[in-house]
């Protein structure tokens, strides 16, 4: 059996110049992120974007192209944008060319829509010297940059709804700084407070048993026997789940289509058939989110989730993306 040949990272010379071909994304910023260098006495000090943003707060999110909580922050942060429209900061998105993602067509349609638009500006750090720096071993995590000095860094992994909230209360307080009385937008905490509503989702029927909340268009449950099930008619759908904060242990699901295992071509990487023939996925709790759904072709009929192991162990939903 042949061995696979371990890609290299490119090189920056290299990466420029792959990004310059005709069938490359250009959107893409390959100018320098950022430096390190050094203030004459031994210490690294981090410089910023360019002169102009010398007196900006920069928000740097550092992102694992493979994670799922990456796309979450993605949609933080565009929120930020327009909630502090009118102060001066700016977010950034920072990605590791290490993950080799100039090959991966779903990571392009995840994200180009968003400098397209001019919504967030995504860099690249072809080096991994950022991410190096800032010890950034399972992403994304979030840096404040004040004047060019570090003053914030917060890993995000476990509770993150619950983190980001306080994450957007340093952010208010670091705006204060030099305006101690600048009013700014109430936080308001993320709770799951209602019924579930399909037509949040995306779908076009849902059916539930036991009892199910939403937020944000996560739906979530603490019932040991909950199951629920959405009706498509020719849509993409993609489906994300992690443990709720309650589970004690890895959380087992059942997934099927119109009462049928999945099909090879729609289920997640880290779902596997039983002796029983059944698609199952195990949801650790210490490991974040994972991708239960990437359906590459349009699904017609039902998809139904249903929890298999016991009273302690709930989960959440944690995107239903319908396209």
């Amino acid at each position: 059996m042949a061995l696979r040949r371990k890609e290299r990272p490119l090189t920056p010379e290299e990466l420029r110049e792959k990004l310059t071909t005709q069938n490359s994304p250009h959107w893409f910023r390959i100018e320098p992120l950022c430096a390190l260098a050094s203030n004459g006495v031994g210490e690294k000090q981090l410089l910023s974007l360019s002169a102009t943003t010398d007196k900006e707060l920069l928000v740097i999110c550092l992102l694992d192209a493979g994670d799922h909580l990456s796309d979450r922050m993605v949609e933080i942060m565009a929120k930020w944008k327009e909630r502090y429209f009118n102060i001066a900061w700016r977010p950034v998105l920072v990605f590791e060319q290490k993950y080799l993602f100039l090959k991966n067509q779903r990571f392009f349609e995840r994200f180009k829509h968003i400098s397209a638009f001019s919504v967030l500006p995504i860099y690249l750090d072809p080096e991994g010297a950022w991410f190096r720096h800032f010890e950034v071993i399972q992403g994304p995590k979030i840096l404040f940059l004040n004047q060019g000095r570090l003053i914030f860094s917060k890993p995000l992994r476990e509770n993150f709804a619950e983190e980001m909230k306080g994450i957007e209360d340093k952010l208010q307080e670091t705006f204060r700084l030099d305006d101690p009385g600048m009013p700014l937008p109430t936080v308001e905490p993320t709770e799951l407070n209602g019924p579930v509503d399909h037509l949040t989702l995306g779908c076009r029927e849902l059916e539930q048993h036991g009892h199910w909340m939403i937020s944000e268009g996560s739906i979530a449950t603490d019932d040991s026997q909950a199951s629920v099930s959405f009706k498509f008619s020719g849509n993409k759908v993609r489906l994300i789940a992690t443990t709720h904060p309650k589970a004690r242990e890895a959380t087992k699901v059942q997934i099927f289509l119109n009462d049928q295992p999945l099909p090879a071509n729609i289920s997640g990487e880290h779902i596997h058939m039983n002796d029983k023939g059944q698609a199952v996925m195990e949801i650790n709790r210490n490991a974040g989110v994972y991708e239960l759904i990437d359906s590459e072709t349009p699904l017609n009929g039902t998809l139904k989730v249903k929890i298999v192991n016991g009273v302690e162990n709930p989960v959440i939903i944690y995107e239903l993306r319908v396209t």
